[in-house]
Order: structure tokens, then sequence, then C-alpha cells
């Protein structure tokens, strides 16, 4: 049988969402420089991860005025750091994954968490295409000009709404380019508005299951299922405040429900991991108010390299290696590989 290290090593481990570039940027401002390299690459090695999606994500004390210069700020701290390590490779194709991985380097992409730095103008997104994102998340938990966000709790708020005319022109700008959509973060009435535009894969790129935690930010089994209907992929979170009412339920195998409740779903070819690892960038003992509870914010798995304790609790379980290496990896990559020529 083979040994948990050696699965590790042969999948090539996809984490679909990391706020990378956010920590580069707020750690290189204050002097820093190899922050990959002292902070990050350990965990990944231990973890076997290898493919990383860094979001661009800004912080909300910096909107309106400040989101562009901030986006570009991410980029710019992102590229600083691939030059100062050769073990990274940013990848704009699955043929740059494919090289990235042969090479034995870790393959990065990017992501918008919000669209905010795009303002209302839908043609800077051909400029960050050109920088290299490549999948789209239109929101945050948040409204912007482009769509309202799911909350994370029922609190009150005034009309909710789908995609606005600026929201529906920049999906289509998204899909002419070959983008992807990630509907992680939007509302109900958004995420149906993408699935009416979108003529490809839909992913979630870190969204858990509302059957087991109520909370809007989850997706309910109708999501899943319209996610895996357009061959879509959504990524499991390990944030406490999706997976538990609770810091005491937010546990491991929890966490492990939730995957087990997508597969059950929307199949195993629909689920794959995008962990959201939150503590370097929130601040202590920081929380969130999920089902009228207020829960606070930890990694489950505390960084990457705790993977291998979710490996052997799937295991456990009866997972076969099989479902483990598309989940870990394969079925983001099936989709990379299909749209990311």
């Amino acid at each position: 049988m083979e040994s948990l290290e050696a699965l590790h090593q042969r999948i090539p481990i996809v984490d679909a969402h990391l706020d990378l570039a956010y920590d580069l940027y707020a750690k290189r401002r204050n002097g820093r420089t190899h922050v990959i390299r002292d902070e990050y690459l350990e965990d990944f090695r231990k973890g076997g991860v290898r493919v990383v999606v860094s979001s661009l994500f800004v912080d909300g004390r910096d909107l309106p005025e400040g989101a562009l210069h901030q986006a570009l700020g991410q980029v710019g701290a992102l590229y600083a750091e691939l030059r100062e390590t050769p073990e990274l490779a940013l990848c704009r194709s699955y043929p740059e994954i494919e090289a990235a991985l042969g090479a034995g380097k870790i393959a990065l992409l990017l992501s918008f968490e919000g669209v905010e730095p795009l303002g209302n103008e839908e043609e800077l997104l051909p400029v960050f295409y050109e920088l290299g994102v490549r999948m789209v998340g239109l929101c945050w938990s948040r409204r912007n000009l482009a769509a309202d966000g799911a909350l994370y709790s029922d609190e009150p708020q005034g009309q909710k709404s789908g995609l606005s005319p600026f929201g529906y022109r920049l999906v289509e700008k998204a899909l002419s380019l070959g983008m992807l959509i990630d509907v992680s973060h939007l509302n109900d009435e958004g995420f149906a508005d993408v699935m009416k535009l979108s003529d490809r894969p839909v992913i979630a790129s870190h969204s858990n299951t509302r059957s087991l935690l109520p909370t809007p930010r989850n997706l309910s089994d109708r999501q899943i299922e319209a996610i895996a209907a357009t061959g879509g992929v959504i990524g499991i979170n390990g944030v406490s405040s999706l997976v538990g009412a609770s810091a005491e339920e937010a546990t491991l195998g929890r966490l492990a429900d939730h995957m087990e409740q997508i597969v059950r779903v929307g199949g195993e070819d629909c689920l794959g991991l995008g962990f959201d690892f939150a503590e370097k960038i929130l601040a202590p003992g920081a929380s969130f108010v999920v089902g009228g509870n207020d829960v606070r914010a930890f990694d489950i798995l505390g960084t990457h390299a705790g993977l291998p304790r979710l490996t052997e609790e799937l295991l456990r379980r009866g997972w076969s290696a099989r479902r483990i290496e598309k989940v870990y990896g394969g079925n983001f990559l099936r989709v990379y590989r299909q749209w990311f020529q």
C-alpha cells in the first residue's frame, strides 16, 4: 500500500485560494524580503503543495480610491518574490503549469477576490490578464459595483441584488479572455446570474456546504449540483468560521464531513482544495458572526504542513488514493488544462 508521504509527493496538490499577494505586499512595505522563502516554502513542501492560486484582495480600509494602487502593489510584491525565489514560477497557461511542475517548481496563478481594482472600467480587465490574472471572483463578502457579496450571517441589510450591468459586462469580458469565474463570496442572486452567463466550468475556490453550516457564505446543495453540472470544482475551505458553528465544532473531522457532503451531492469530480489560510493576515482573535454565533477564525490545519493530517482522516474513512488524487489536485488541474491554453 502506498505510504502517505509517497502519496503526497506523487500528487501535484493544488490550493486554489491563498491570500498570498496580500500578505507579501503588507510585509514588503515594512521592509521585509524573501517572505515566501522564509514563511511559506517549507510548509508548501511538507504538505506536498505544488500549485497555489494567489488572490488579489483589497482591504476595505483602502476602498474605493486605493483599490487599484493596492492591487498593483500586490502584483509587484509577488513579482519581486519570484525574482528572489527560483523555486517558484508564475504561470499564465496550463503548458506553463506543466513546465513548472516538470522543473520541480511551485506553480503560482493569480485571481481576483473582488473586482474593486477595476473601478467601473471593464477595459482594465485585459491589463490584469496580461499581468497573469486568470480567475475572477467578482466580490468579497461586501457589495461592489459588480455584485453583492454573501454575508457570513443573516445580518440586516438593504435590498439584495444580483449582478449589476457592469457585473454582466465584466463576466462577458472575462469569458472572452478565457478566464474562469469564481463564485465564492457571491450571494445567491449573483450566483444564479453567473450560471446563466457562463459557457464553461464555474469554480468556487474556497467554499463549504450550507447543509452542514447554514451561513450564506457556504453553498447550498442546489448550488453544488449546479457547479458540478458545469464541470466546475469547489475548493474546500479550512477556516473555522465556515466549518463549524463554534470553535469546538470546527474540527478536522467536521472539515472532512463537509468534503464528504460535497462528494455526495456533486460527485468526486467537483471537489478540490482552497484552504484560505488566514491566520497570517487576520488580527489576533478575529471572529465572524456565523448563524448568530461569534466564531473565532482559525485555520483548522494550521498551515499547508498540516495537510497530511487531513489525508490520514480521509484514508481512515475509506477514501481511495484515486479519489484523493482527484480532490487534492486532479480536478482543478483538469479545468486549468481545458481552459488555460
